[in-house]
């Protein structure tokens, strides 16, 4: 059974960033050790500078002390002023005063000044863009550049997110949740081949579960991206339920009636959920799932009218367009008819003028086939043929 393959990103941003981390880094020294004789900012002739070997002793402490405890990028920040150290100890020159001594140079020399101050700029540009890609928090993406780049998050750290949610007593803790993040959530998700997890945003979750979520107006943009979904769900694997869930105004006519048709035309039964409202089209969708596979929350709300168009222009073109109208209206109001086993007649009648249901009434209408009751709930009116609900 094929299911939907998880999706693989190459982390080369990081690695990238560490290489010209490493290039800037070893230019920088290279550039250190030509320049030093050349601009030769330092005057034998003053007073020995006691900062120095100081200096070198403290750098040198503090760049072992960052190798030892893996902080390489800190390590690598002061490999340049420990270098310069070195250089000026061994040979024995002493500090005076730069900015006299930068009066002092050509413009060739301080050209050659500028480039040394350029490349030490950009060595720190680089290391502030690998913080910022590597230590901004949980990544969707694996954080090490040293790994193969593959999203993967075992079960174990699956577990830790739940139980940083849970008090010791194993009741949700409120004190410990996080606020949800700003924009499309992400959710863990577990490969079923692969049994690997992952980080994926909730819609890329629904849609590997085979959840199709209608809850805006639709139109012919998200209507094809609801077809392109339904089809690709439906080469995947046509045995598999469709699961679409419901909780919008409807929208407009094409579009809604491409999505109907590709409905009816998948071999993939679909099942329909209607989770808050349906109305206009999306009430005819509602009963277009699959018999038995038809659902309502205990509040939903669903309003069916008839179709109507805004036709402009000349006599002949409204007349036409109210032709068109009809025949869409005959065609819609006779498949709901089929869906919900009522008589076309009566159906011609009641959608006259908008006409609203409840979940009760909708099932008495034969919109739906169930209505999904949580087991607290219990049902105003009870039947002898009706259980508690799909929990």
């Amino acid at each position: 059974m094929t299911r939907i393959k998880p999706e693989h990103r190459e982390t080369t941003e990081p690695e990238g960033s560490c290489l010209a981390l490493v290039s800037d880094q070893n230019l920088l020294v290279c550039l250190a050790d030509l320049e030093f004789d050349y601009i030769n900012p330092y005057d034998s002739a003053s007073r020995i500078n006691s900062v120095v070997l100081p200096e070198f002793i403290v750098q040198g402490v503090l760049c072992v002390f960052y190798l030892i405890t893996g902080h390489w990028f800190m390590a690598l920040l002061c490999l340049p002023y420990l270098y310069y150290n070195f250089q000026l100890y061994s040979k024995r020159q002493h500090l005076v005063d730069v900015t006299e001594i930068f009066n002092l140079l050509n413009w060739e020399k301080k050209k050659r000044l500028f480039k040394l101050a350029y490349i030490i700029l950009n060595l720190f540009l680089t290391i502030f863009c690998c913080s910022i890609k590597l230590y901004s928090g949980l990544k969707p993406q694996s954080a090490s550049f040293l790994t193969n780049g593959y999203q993967n998050l075992n079960k174990e750290f699956y577990g830790r997110i739940h139980k940083s949610l849970e008090s010791g007593t194993g009741k949700a803790n409120r004190s410990r949740v996080k606020m949800m993040p700003i924009g499309t959530p992400r959710v863990p998700y577990r490969n079923r081949e692969e049994g690997t997890w992952q980080w994926v945003d909730i819609w890329n979750a629904l849609y590997r579960e085979r959840v199709i979520f209608i809850g805006q107006n639709i139109d012919e943009e998200f209507s094809n991206q609801i077809l392109a979904t339904m089809l690709y769900l439906d080469t995947l694997d046509d045995s598999r339920r469709i699961y679409m869930y419901l909780n919008g105004p409807g929208g407009d006519l094409t579009p809604s009636l491409a999505i109907y048709d590709t409905m009816k035309s998948l071999k993939s039964p679909v099942g329909t959920h209607c989770v808050g409202l349906a109305y206009n089209l999306a009430g005819f969708l509602l009963a277009a799932g699959e018999k038995g596979q038809r659902f309502a929350m205990p509040l939903s709300r669903i309003a069916l009218t008839s179709p109507a168009g805004a036709a402009r222009g000349q006599a002949d073109d409204i007349q036409n367009e109210a032709k068109e109208l009809s025949r869409i209206r005959d065609y819609l109001f006779n498949e709901l008819a089929n869906n919900t086993g009522q008589p076309a007649e009566r159906i011609f009648k009641d959608l006259s003028r908008v006409k609203r249901f409840n979940a009760e009434e909708a099932m008495e209408y034969g919109l739906i086939d169930k209505i999904v009751r949580p087991p607290r709930i219990k049902a105003d009116a009870p039947r002898q043929d009706e259980t508690s609900g799909l929990g």
